[in-house]
């Protein structure tokens, strides 16, 4: 595959058109789609199962917030070979931070394009998971004239991978995710438990570290928001009504 890369003034010109990102952030939404039309475009395209974040907003929804990593879920083992024989052949790139852990592949994609100084995209892919539902062949919504559909999770399962994200960590952005994807989709936070005791949890679902995520994130939820580029607003009262919603769910 070969890549011809935007120049500074045409970057300019269609992040003008479309989001309105500060520019390194609109230089890392391209090389976001470049990456994953790399993925999509090899013989991975039928394996990696793309999920999270960025699969929320690029796909489903019209780039609500600005989403920086890639995520995905395996149908197959997979090693680091497959992803360093992906980009060996482009000077632009280079993997850091690799490793082979017990859940999958965790790295780091390391570019150098359009604005002088490299950046990276963090890139997760689970094999140690199963994908419940039907994955939906979709668009990749962008502004930068790349064109390409890939696998993804259905909003159900997504909505259920975020609630265990809840219990793993704690960060805004997670509940934000979980009070949009609601509100545009109609999911329900039962649905989303049932499912999720269907799949492999990282750590036993724990109603009480899942209370004190939840606080923390509401706690941090004005400052980080303030440096994350979103158009929808969700308040914090909204947040909090979730929040008691799903602890109420959960036994």
């Amino acid at each position: 595959m070969k890549i011809d890369l935007l120049n500074r003034p045409r970057l300019e010109i269609l992040n003008k058109r479309g989001p309105k990102y500060n520019l390194q952030d609109a230089e890392k939404d391209y090389f976001l789609a470049i990456i994953l039309n790399i993925f999509y475009g090899s013989k991975l395209k039928d394996t990696l199962v793309f999920k999270g974040g960025t699969a929320i907003y690029h796909c489903y929804l019209d780039q609500i917030r600005f989403s920086r990593d890639l995520d995905f879920t395996s149908k197959v083992k997979l090693n680091l070979s497959h992803i360093e024989n992906l980009f060996s052949g482009f000077e632009i790139f280079e993997l850091k931070d690799a490793a082979e852990k017990k859940y999958g592949l965790d790295f780091s994609v390391q570019y150098r394009g359009v604005l002088a100084q490299p950046d990276t995209i963090e890139v997760d892919v689970n094999t140690n998971q199963k994908v419940l539902l039907e994955p939906k062949i979709m668009k990749y919504r962008n502004y930068y004239e790349i064109e390409f559909s890939c696998p993804v999770m259905d909003e159900n399962e997504i909505f259920a991978e975020k609630i265990r994200t809840i219990n793993d960590r704690a960060r805004p952005r997670d509940p934000y995710d979980l009070v949009i994807l609601r509100k545009k989709f109609g999911l329900k936070i039962k649905d989303g438990l049932t499912l999720l005791a269907k799949k492999e949890l990282h750590k036993p679902l724990d109603k009480e570290r899942i209370a004190e995520n939840l606080h923390i994130s509401l706690d941090r939820f004005d400052d980080e928001m303030k440096e994350l580029y979103y158009r929808e607003p969700v308040t914090k009262k909204e947040i909090q009504k979730f929040s008691e919603e799903l602890l109420k769910n959960i036994k």
